[in-house]
């Protein structure tokens, strides 16, 4: 068995944050933000605001509030992978969460958190979860956490209510892994009112030292967005404005087709006509339709400019990552009985 508490007298203890985020897929994420409320009047975000507010938040919590808490990068554990992963500053590649309710998904970032932070563990190790819901949230909370689990020669909690009744953090030191599994593994209604209540009263049961922090609130529906850009000083839209094709404006309702016209447009600002492409402008492209490549299991492209067409180009890209591509060129005019493949075999004209 190991002697923490000895440990504890000659290694400092470490600390590590786990992000737990969902992939930025068009009308997949934020998907709340776009319901206007009629109470107070708040209008409510078209589907691709939702999608880039998700993307500005997610880099908020792991670019800028990790890093002003851990002065490191923190762990990503994600829903799927994602293009949108390598603009991110993390410790290591992303892992895919669990299937299954959001408590096995946490549990598995707590337990792998502090296997990577095996080297010279101590039983003050301490690891802090968070979702990519609070951008807002005030370091100096987190920060009276990792003091709170460090400090502690038992095992013990931290957790952040949110208004809502869930919480916006859950941590433990080292010490109460084992002992925290109930927490994550017990009938508890995710998403309801009473996930706080009813986590604060099974920590009591396990005689676990428990801090709670400062209430705060996720940012789930547009009154909350206006609230955190009244409270806060939060303005996401600086951030939607940069990746956003300068002469479009921004969608005046959240039609999905409406939006995805708009991403095609921006095809004349991220090319050159007549020039060969290399993948970036391509990768640019898919990103501002919403990333299909990673939505869709099929994808049939169509080009008529050959190997340096967007068409291709996209294939490749898609073909790299596992994906089934069907790519039709004819940049020479001839029969198109030659030019189909899937992947890169020649199929008979008669299979298609």
């Amino acid at each position: 068995m190991v002697d923490y508490l000895k440990q504890a007298q000659t290694i400092s203890p470490q600390k590590q944050i786990a992000v737990l985020a969902k992939a930025p897929l068009f009308a997949k994420v934020k998907t709340r933000l776009t319901q206007s409320s009629d109470d107070d009047q708040v209008e409510g975000l078209s589907h691709w605001e939702a999608l880039q507010f998700h993307r500005w938040s997610v880099q908020e919590v792991i670019n800028k509030l990790c890093f002003t808490v851990l002065e490191q990068a923190p762990l990503l554990f994600v829903s799927r992978f994602h293009s949108f992963w390598s603009n991110l500053n993390i410790a290591q590649e992303p892992q895919l969460q669990l299937p299954g309710h959001l408590g096995s998904k946490m549990y598995q970032a707590l337990e792998e958190s502090f296997r990577v932070l095996a080297d010279q563990k101590t039983g003050q190790d301490a690891v802090l979860l968070l979702g990519t819901d609070s951008p807002h949230l005030d370091p100096n909370e987190l920060t009276k956490g990792f003091r709170f689990l460090n400090q502690n020669l038992k095992p013990a909690l931290v957790i952040g209510p949110a208004e809502d009744g869930g919480y916006y953090t859950i941590g433990c030191n080292r010490l109460a892994l084992e002992q925290v599994k109930p927490l994550f593994i017990n009938n508890i209604k995710w998403g309801s009112n009473e996930v706080f209540s009813k986590t604060l009263s099974i920590a009591q049961q396990l005689e676990l030292e428990v801090k709670v922090l400062s209430e705060s609130y996720d940012i789930d529906r547009p009154q909350d967005l206006q609230k955190a850009k009244i409270q806060e000083n939060l303005d996401w839209r600086a951030f939607a404005e940069l990746i956003k094709p300068h002469h479009l404006a921004a969608p005046q309702d959240s039609v999905e087709r409406q939006d995805y016209k708009q991403a095609l447009s921006a095809l004349f600002d991220l090319t050159r006509f007549g020039e060969r492409m290399d993948l970036s402008a391509p990768k640019s492209i898919n990103q501002a339709l919403g990333d299909p490549l990673a939505t869709f299991k099929n994808i049939l492209i169509g080009g008529t400019n050959g190997k340096g067409s967007t068409s291709a180009a996209l294939s490749q890209i898609a073909l790299r990552s596992g994906k089934k591509v069907g790519c039709f060129t004819s940049p020479h005019l001839v029969s198109f009985r030659e030019r189909i493949r899937i992947g890169d075999e020649l199929i008979s004209h008669q299979e298609v």
